[in-house]
């Protein structure tokens, strides 16, 4: 049985408990799907809490689980990987993005890693997100950190990349796209990526 709605004061030991249930639910849940958008919210709002609190390396299991469930690493029925694709947006505020960048691209903080990890876990909007501070960041080692940072993020990573070099956007974009694209590895887009290669 998941647990009911979390309030914003519980206690982190509590949440953890919660998170274990609702990771554990995510992975093995087969066939009961009755209260999927109940659920979904439940672990939305679990995910933020963990988010809210800096509490990244201990909700790192969560976001990690969501991402492999968007990707198929974790076979669920289109439905469920609808509803986590949801839960993913949800999280990706711009807000948190902000923060989880920040800290991403400073090696030295503790949080570094995690923060690299969850923007690698949420989707979409989170290749956006950093894809944009790649096009606007005038910081060479910032824009090296997110050359490195999106690959990571595999196929959710492809159409927004496609969509971008679509805009015709200036050479040097072109140019870090194609070595984001190279970098996923991805055989079925490097033909429509090819025309663009011969830009300079």
């Amino acid at each position: 049985h998941m647990v009911n709605g979390v309030s914003e004061s519980v206690d982190t030991q509590v949440l953890q408990s919660i998170l274990s249930v609702q990771i554990l639910w995510l992975k093995q849940e087969k066939d009961n799907f009755k209260s999927l958008g109940s659920i979904g919210k439940q672990i939305q709002r679990t995910g933020s809490l963990f988010l809210e609190r800096n509490l990244w390396q201990e909700g790192n299991e969560l976001f990690l689980t969501l991402f492999r469930i968007q990707n198929g690493i974790i076979e669920k029925p289109e439905f469920f990987k609808e509803m986590v694709i949801k839960i993913q947006e949800n999280l990706a505020t711009k807000e948190m993005l902000e923060t989880l960048v920040n800290n991403y691209f400073s090696p030295n903080n503790r949080q570094s890693e995690s923060a690299e990890s969850i923007l690698t876990c949420l989707g979409r909007r989170s290749v956006i997100f950093c894809l944009n501070q790649l096009m606007r960041s005038e910081n060479k080692d910032e824009r090296v950190a997110l050359i490195k940072l999106i690959p990571f993020s595999g196929n959710t990573a492809v159409p927004v990349l496609i969509d971008c070099l679509e805009k015709n956007p200036p050479w040097y974009v072109i140019r870090n796209v194609i070595y984001i694209v190279s970098e996923i590895g991805d055989s079925s887009v490097f033909s429509i990526i090819r025309p663009y290669a011969s830009h300079k």
